[in-house]
């Protein structure tokens, strides 16, 4: 364990590092907020050593972990997450995949695909059968079932082409609205959610057209029959945010949310069989950074191996876990990001994936602010149930062992309400952090408190509580140094600042090294309104600037 590790050098080479989460790995599934395992990389190097335990009490697809037991790296390593998705994706990875031989399994499969092909069929006005890969159409209101067919993309070998409105025939809306039956899945009922666009009386079947909802049951009848090793699921799992109706730009951030207008249906097979291709190559990938000796470890597992990397993954709340699951002063570093208030609703996610998988999800135990029907998930239990983890953490963790926190909000409040969970548990802030990430439509639309990217923020454990000082400044001298500090930040940075930037550049170090953050959180809700005071806001680039006259 690093005692003294040099924060500035591990600053110095995240602002260096092009953050990326894109590699074979992580290519083979869909997860949210996943963090650039580059980034992970430099920590996980710079804070621990070889042979050490890092630690992801909120592991989610379990990109800690994944880095960690890395052969480069050679650490072990342990994940907790609440729900049986996350550990299914790490398990299968690891193990499945790492001793994986039978790429005949793999063939079958395409072979049955093939067999569902014509479900995808159209004919064209020469007579010629094409195979549909998208349709564009508007979708029915409950009481009417009739879809707007607007476009039929298709193929004929290599040869693309395209069925505009007056060309779609009967056949091409019959085919894609009738189920064929029998269907076994199970058409659950989803959680009511507004904040989610599910409705109170929205079925896993509203998600999809009849056509694609059919085809999944036959795929899963078939996966059912033949998957002794989870891959077929893992292959199933990568793409059901795609074979539901989704937009025109196949949006993932809202997985239970459906279009009226434009909307999209996929050819399920097609979907499927590039998979096959890429989950071939992501096979090869984790056989060769992954040594064929790494165990993986579950719940039942009591005892860490001697001399054999490994690592463990837990399913349950972190909450929950005992001194039999994780040893006290055990953990030599921790890397989480914790679900963040109401921003990614994980367990209600899970919704589209049980139909078909059998994931388990917890929605009693997860950490999170939801106004979903009954859940009863608000913000005083979040931080009631986040100081429960930490407390854990701290125990399971070494004295003087690093932990990285990915974080980001503008409101000052729910700054000091985090800091105060940590420093209560005995972990001191050090530092942050700015990772610089593509702006998303939130962060253009409203740019000045949407913190794109990420902040990556540095606590030591004391294993003492710690009771920062309250200093009791002016609200003029606070918001004075606040503007001293930023202009300097800009200046230094020789350009115009983004808002996250600026919170993470030394700001918010400096609010709380001065003992500011309670004081200030009570006069302002973030620091945009000490920012208006005197820097410009240039709107076309959402950024901020001095005025050097």
């Amino acid at each position: 364990m690093k005692h003294e590790a040099d924060t500035l050098l591990l600053k110095e080479k995240i602002k260096l590092t092009k953050p990326t989460s894109r590699n074979p790995a992580y290519n083979s599934h869909l997860y949210w907020s996943q963090k650039s395992f580059n980034i992970i990389d430099i920590v996980i190097d710079q804070l621990s050593d070889p042979g050490d335990i890092v630690f992801d009490p909120f592991m989610g697809s379990g990109v800690t972990l994944l880095e960690a037991a890395k052969e480069e790296l050679g650490r072990n390593a342990v994940g907790v997450d609440v729900n049986e998705m996350p550990t299914f994706i790490v398990n299968t990875l690891l193990n499945d995949m790492l001793n994986f031989d039978d790429e005949k399994k793999l063939n079958q499969f395409s072979e049955f695909l093939s067999s569902l092909a014509a479900s995808y069929d159209t004919t064209l006005a020469n007579g010629e059968v094409a195979t549909i890969t998208k349709v564009l159409f508007d979708k029915p209101k409950r009481t009417e079932n009739i879809f707007v067919i607007k476009q039929i993309d298709y193929k004929i070998g290599n040869e693309k082409g395209k069925k505009i409105a007056s060309d779609i025939t009967y056949d091409d809306y019959q085919s894609m609205a009738t189920y064929q039956s029998p269907l076994t899945i199970s058409n659950t009922k989803l959680i009511p959610n507004s904040k989610i666009a599910v409705g109170t009386n929205d079925h896993i079947s509203d998600l999809f057209t009849p056509r694609n909802f059919s085809v999944l049951n036959k795929i899963v009848e078939y996966i059912n029959q033949h998957d002794d090793d989870n891959l077929l699921r893992y292959l199933l799992m990568s793409i059901l945010h795609l074979s539901k109706i989704t937009d025109t730009h196949s949006n993932s951030q809202w997985p239970l949310w459906i279009p009226k207008t434009n909307a999209v249906e996929k050819n399920i097979v097609e979907l499927l069989s590039q998979r096959i291709n890429n989950i071939k190559k992501t096979i090869s990938f984790i056989k060769k950074e992954y040594s064929n000796n790494l165990v993986v470890l579950s719940e039942k597992d009591k005892d860490y191996p001697e001399n054999q990397p490994f690592v463990k993954v837990l399913l349950k709340g972190s909450q929950n876990i005992t001194d039999i699951d994780i040893p006290d002063d055990s953990i030599d570093l921790v890397i989480t990001d914790p679900p963040y208030m109401d921003q990614v609703l994980y367990s209600e996610y899970m919704q589209l994936y049980q139909p078909f998988l059998n994931f388990e999800y917890n929605l009693a135990d997860e950490i999170v602010v939801s106004n979903g029907k009954n859940r009863n998930k608000n913000k005083n239990l979040y931080f009631e149930l986040l100081n429960s983890v930490f407390s854990i953490t701290a125990s399971k963790a070494k004295e003087d062992s690093y932990m990285a926190l990915y974080f980001h909000d503008s409101s000052l409040s729910v700054w000091n309400e985090l800091l105060h969970v940590l420093e209560i548990n005995g972990f001191k802030y050090i530092t942050q952090q700015h990772i610089p990430k593509t702006r998303t439509l939130k962060n253009i639309l409203s740019p000045k408190k949407s913190l794109s990217g990420d902040a990556i923020l540095l606590f030591q454990n004391t294993k003492t509580a710690i009771h920062s000082a309250n200093a009791l400044a002016d609200k003029d001298d606070m918001i004075a140094g606040v503007l001293s500090q930023a202009k300097l930040i800009i200046e230094k940075a020789g350009r115009p600042l983004s808002t996250p930037e600026l919170y993470d550049m030394g700001t918010m170090e400096f609010i709380i090294q001065n003992g500011w953050l309670a004081s200030l959180s009570e006069v302002v809700p973030s620091l945009v309104e000490v920012f208006e005071e005197e820097l410009i806001w240039l709107p076309d680039k959402g950024l901020w600037t001095i005025n050097n006259k």
